[in-house]
């Protein structure tokens, strides 16, 4: 079986096209479930609200739901009446909380992404200040 998440980025071509067309692999028996994911929350609501209700049913959301942006929650209770599972990805804000530094294309603030070099470096240094007499 086939499981399949649709990136979206065109979200009306998600309504009229994709999902349909899944559906039919759905009904066919050849796709077991059908997802969209992205990285704006609107998108989810823009193609829940225009979808056969039951079509969609699951979404994986990237980064809203982590130490330093929890906005997923904001849209829990509409999932949830929709019957939609959640799948919350990167728990580590695609790099931003890891450690290592975040690829250009990021998509949090270059304030944030600062700040938050600053404090990956005061952990890394915190040994040293644990040794010093």
């Amino acid at each position: 079986m086939l499981r399949t998440f649709c990136v979206v980025v065109v979200p009306l071509q998600i309504v009229t096209e994709t999902v349909p067309a899944l559906q039919k692999l759905k009904d066919a028996g050849k796709v077991r479930h059908i997802g969209i994911s992205g990285l704006p929350l609107n998108a989810f609501r823009y193609v829940l609200d225009r979808v056969p209700k039951g079509s969609v049913e699951v979404v994986l959301s990237y980064c809203h739901y982590s130490l330093n942006d929890t906005s997923l929650l904001e849209i829990v209770p509409y999932l949830q009446e929709k019957g939609i599972g959640i799948i919350s990805a990167s728990p580590l804000s695609m790099g931003l909380l890891s450690g290592q530094t975040p690829p250009e294309w990021h998509p949090a603030p270059s304030e944030l992404k600062v700040l938050v070099s600053h404090l990956v470096l005061l952990q890394l240094l915190s040994p040293v200040y644990t040794y010093l007499p």
